[in-house]
């Protein structure tokens, strides 16, 4: 799939592409405006010179690796700084695709990815509320103590921010400048006497709960001391103590602990404890490629006195070759247990994979892995040094997909694999497995799995499904290469807007087929596998694939019809009805709490009611942060019923009649 941007424009997408199918083209849609309010997220002042930057990335996956890490590259940066009532407006932007990162003098900075996936409503003002910079302050305890001269640190992804020394009291203060509302903060603190505290602060502003956020940054943290576990350790394998092995411990909340063993294959560490309450520390050790059984020290019980071995040789050990079902080597085949044990097979098919744990009966289930090769798996497999694990092939069922009345090849499409469940009549059931775009142009294949009686299914937006004859798949022999001709289908794009041409987002449409609309008055009351219906986009558009087509009725879901009388949608060209909807009229709502001031992070649901309204509405959505004002528009006359849901408050339910052409303004308050 490829992406397409241009400074100025909005992103494009194509369809799924091959190699060797032709030139693609990509129409750039013109850029979006964004306007919004930066504001103070303690006093919901607005917050004058913010400088607000709007990050175009792209996001990579390198081909060819088997784990490949995701990259993010930066494109385009669009900035703009906010006025003295905290407005601000960016021009010609994406619509998605960007970072939201906003800086202002005595501030945290606020990012968020938010909008890299999805896109924010340009409708409405994009609020973000900024964290304070203030200070940190707490107390460092032991055993209920103040401790002085405890050393304090302020460490963002393990970095130092800021580092102090407490007090007669215990007490102390560091600055939280330079940290991230996106990136955990960690107060760390130690003694003269070894002991350490660490407590993890999440200030995530950008999330919507801001109150959270500001109650962490600006609270009193207390950092308690707890000893530290001493551990002798003795590192071993069948060849007796191991020299330079490397020993890790790990416990909950701590920072993992590393050490080398001497030429007597001991170490002596020492893992400083979190959290007091912690209770187990666990020890793994590696020798060059060999791993060791993880081996649990419960703090609850006496430490032992004796080194706690850590043997590379114990457990399971398992050795073989893998082999495809022509008995040739499979290079690079994964072997695997359940407890995420893993290894690649060599250049000659040959592994070695160990030490893993056994159940009671001293077995595991083993597992391969290869590209082109179903997944294997050996339940109750002993250790063994002579395993031969054979892996049979995948079989893929090819096909093309093309226009039944041109014959050309489709370009957009999805193919899929149904499986004959049985029963009578016989039921079908989508099978999950991999469907790739190969060949030439509408060319595909499918993964079959197991042996089973199967078929292809096609589909698109502008054709008629086309289902493959059943094949008998013997789980061996690849079937004959499939050719589905899809003919052209009847559909029908509704448009819904008002007098001046203002779409109307969430208008239900209903599409009735003629024979079961009949001379109803109203669509009140119609039902049947015919019935289709759609809520209008934010465009104000539904479209609807009729198949076969026949004809229909339109009707504002069960309120009204919105034609003369029934019309004939024919397979072909698209056809398009615009529906006009005479007078429109608007809510200016603003949400407060007990003491008046604006809310944010609740649930709002608007819904046209009452037994005689004509035309049906439905938006719904969440309001993330606070704002004065929140606008709804392009509502067609008639009684509303608005929900308000929020976790701190009682939810709240009221009527309203919207009359067109007019503004109702609304103030709902929270209990």
């Amino acid at each position: 799939m490829l992406t397409g941007y241009a400074l100025g424009y909005d992103v494009a997408l194509s369809d799924p592409l091959a190699p060797d199918w032709g030139p693609a083209l990509l129409e750039l849609p013109p850029g979006r405006e964004l306007s919004g309010v930066i504001v103070d997220a303690r006093t919901t002042e607005p917050v004058a010179a913010a400088r607000v930057t709007l990050r175009v990335m792209t996001e990579t996956r390198p081909a060819g690796e088997p784990d490949p890490l995701e990259g993010r590259r930066i494109v385009q940066d669009y900035t703009a700084t906010s006025d003295e009532e905290g407005r601000y407006h960016v021009a010609s932007i994406p619509s998605r695709a960007f970072r939201v990162i906003v800086e202002a003098e005595d501030y945290l900075p606020s990012k968020s990815d938010r909008y890299f996936g999805s896109s924010p409503d340009f409708d409405e003002d994009l609020v973000i509320a900024l964290l304070p910079a203030d200070h940190l302050a707490g107390t460092v305890l032991y055993d209920g103590q103040p401790v002085a001269g405890a050393q304090v640190e302020l460490l963002r992804d393990r970095r130092p921010l800021a580092a102090t020394t407490s007090d007669a009291q215990g007490r102390f203060r560091l600055p939280s400048a330079g940290a991230d509302p996106l990136a955990p903060l960690t107060l760390e603190a130690r003694d003269s006497q070894g002991r350490y505290a660490r407590n993890t602060l999440e200030l995530d502003a950008m999330a919507g709960d801001v109150d959270a956020a500001l109650e962490m940054l600006g609270g009193e943290h207390e950092l308690v001391l707890v000893d530290p576990v001493p551990l002798r350790v003795r590192v071993q394998g069948n060849s007796g103590p191991l020299a330079g092995a490397h020993v890790l411990a790990v416990s909950v909340g701590a920072w993992p602990t590393t050490a080398f063993t001497d030429a007597q294959g001991e170490v002596r560490l020492v893992h400083p404890l979190a959290i007091r309450s912690a209770p187990t520390v666990w020890l793994q050790a590696r020798h060059r490629d060999r791993l060791s059984l993880t081996v649990r020290v419960d703090l609850e019980q006496p430490l032992p006195t004796d080194p706690i071995v850590l043997d590379v040789d114990d457990g399971g050990w398992f050795a073989g070759v893998v082999l495809d079902s022509f008995g040739a080597p499979i290079s690079g085949a994964t072997v695997s247990t359940r407890e995420r044990r893993f290894t690649t097979s060599d250049v000659d098919g040959v592994f070695e994979l160990g030490p893993a744990p056994l159940d009671d009966q001293g077995t595991t289930t083993l597992y391969a892995q290869a590209a082109g090769h179903r997944t294997g798996q050996w339940p109750e497999s002993a250790p063994a040094g002579d395993l031969v694990l054979t892996l049979e092939p995948v079989v893929h069922w090819r096909g093309r997909a093309s226009d039944g009345s041109t014959g050309d090849p489709l370009v957009s499409f999805q193919a899929r694999l149904e499986a004959d469940r049985g029963g009578s009549p016989t039921t079908w059931e989508q099978v999950e497995t991999r469907v790739q775009r190969a060949g030439a142009p509408g060319e595909f294949s499918v993964e079959l799995p197991d042996a089973g009686r199967y078929r292809l299914q096609v589909l698109t937006g502008e054709h008629i499904a086309a289902q493959s004859q059943p094949i008998e798949f013997d789980g061996v022999y690849e079937p004959a290469f499939t050719d589905l001709f899809l003919a052209r289908a009847a559909v029908l794009a509704v448009r819904v807007e008002d007098a001046g041409g203002r779409p109307i987002p969430g208008y239900q449409v209903w599409l009735v087929p003629h024979e079961i609309a009949g001379e109803r008055e109203t669509p009140r009351g119609v039902e049947g596998a015919g019935l289709r219906h759609q809520l209008t986009d934010g465009n104000g558009s539904a479209r609807f694939n009729l198949g076969a087509g026949g004809r229909m009725r339109l009707a504002s879901g069960p309120g009204a019809w919105l034609d003369g009388g029934p019309f004939m949608v024919a397979p072909g060209p698209e056809r398009e009805r615009r529906i006009r909807v005479p007078s429109l009229g608007d809510i200016d709502l603003t949400v407060l709490d007990p003491a008046d001031q604006p809310v944010g992070g609740f649930d709002v649901a608007l819904n046209s009611v009452g037994a005689t309204r004509v035309h049906s509405i439905r938006r719904q959505g969440r309001v993330e942060q606070a704002q004065q004002l929140i606008e709804v528009r392009a509502l067609p006359a008639g009684d509303y019923e608005l929900s308000i849901a929020h976790d701190d408050f009682e939810a709240t339910r009221q009527t309203l009649q919207i009359t067109g052409g007019r503004v109702l303004p609304t103030t709902i308050r929270l209990h």
